[in-house]
């Protein structure tokens, strides 16, 4: 019989998420890097390349303990997440803010790993970062709106401690490097208050590609038109489906049986375009009578209810 080996492990260190989870978060930062392209050009006429990776499973203590003092750590307020966020930024950031007008002027500067902002200069960092901000809200918008704000700055981790130290948080580096010169941009989420948002509005997150382009109300109208007007479909709404064998109609034919009918939740109230499902609906009753309420898409639907294992109360009728 083979040895049974015994491991220990820590449940407080939070779950390693793969299989794309985060991709909403994917496209939040997608398009916030790119915005901080152009920002950056703007602020310093140097050309930036950037890139981000996400990190998970970590307990919020150990990213605090990765902080070396003294840092620029600023605590960000995200709504609708109801806890505050971390953004830590490299010094040698920092430093290039303050050394922009030596860059304009000279052509050049040197950036360095001091710490070496103070009352004096916080004000010319604070403007920068709250522009910095503005973009980040701006690229959660195809997701959910949020609202962005600078609420502090510290420059020691003891002070930093938004969160429990043993809670699970999500990590994501934004690298920037322009030559020689590289810093990066360390956002720090509570996971419990990410996942939230991940999981209602998270399936926006494949449309958040690209910049945003204008609205164009009679593309709209046209299309609006090409569909209701011009275009021939059958539009037609399913309450239940059944599939029965050869064998229970037979055997209810000939033997007067009673064949029990299991309607799946997927297909229990659908509305569909030439027979391809499109809509799903909750079905509820209304003053006695059988109702249907259009709640969202099918494909929407049927995940939310595989996930949370959520079943149709049963219908059922009497002779009266």
């Amino acid at each position: 019989m083979a040895e049974i080996v015994v491991k220990p492990y820590d449940i407080t260190n939070g779950e390693k998420v793969t299989y794309g989870y985060y991709s909403a978060l994917e496209a939040v930062f997608h398009q916030f890097t790119d915005k901080l392209e152009s920002f950056m050009y703007d602020e310093f006429k140097l050309v930036f390349d950037f890139e981000f990776a996400i990190k998970t499973g970590n307990k919020f203590q150990q990213v605090l303990d990765g902080i070396h003092q003294p840092s620029s750590i600023f605590i960000l307020g995200i709504s609708p997440l109801m806890r505050d966020s971390l953004l830590k930024v490299d010094n040698r950031y920092i430093n290039l803010i303050l050394a922009k007008s030596s860059l304009f002027r000279e052509g050049k500067v040197v950036v360095n790993d001091r710490y070496s902002l103070a009352d004096t200069n916080s004000k010319e960092v604070k403007e920068h970062m709250e522009q910095m901000l503005t973009l980040f809200q701006g690229s959660w918008s195809k997701i959910q709106e949020v609202e962005c704000s600078l609420k502090r700055l510290v420059s020691n981790k003891i002070k930093a401690k938004i969160m429990d130290s043993t809670e699970s948080c999500v990590e994501v580096i934004v690298t920037m490097k322009q030559n020689k010169f590289a810093a990066n941009l360390e956002f720090c989420f509570s996971t419990y208050q990410l996942d939230r948002i991940i999981e209602k509005r998270g399936s926006r997150g494949l449309l958040a590609t690209g910049e945003e382009q204008p609205y164009d109300s009679g593309i709209k109208e046209y299309l609006t038109n090409l569909l209701l007007n011009e275009s021939s479909f059958e539009l037609k709404g399913v309450l239940g489906t059944i599939d029965l064998s050869s064998k229970d109609l037979v055997e209810s034919f000939e033997q007067k049986k009673v064949i029990p009918v299991k309607n799946s939740v997927g297909s229990h109230a659908v509305v569909e375009l030439d027979n391809t499902p499109i809509l799903a609906a909750d079905i509820g009753e209304t003053s006695g009578s059988i109702s249907l309420q259009v709640k969202d898409s099918y494909s929407s639907m049927e995940t939310e209810s595989q996930k949370t294992k959520k079943r149709f109360s049963q219908i059922s009728f009497s002779n009266k």
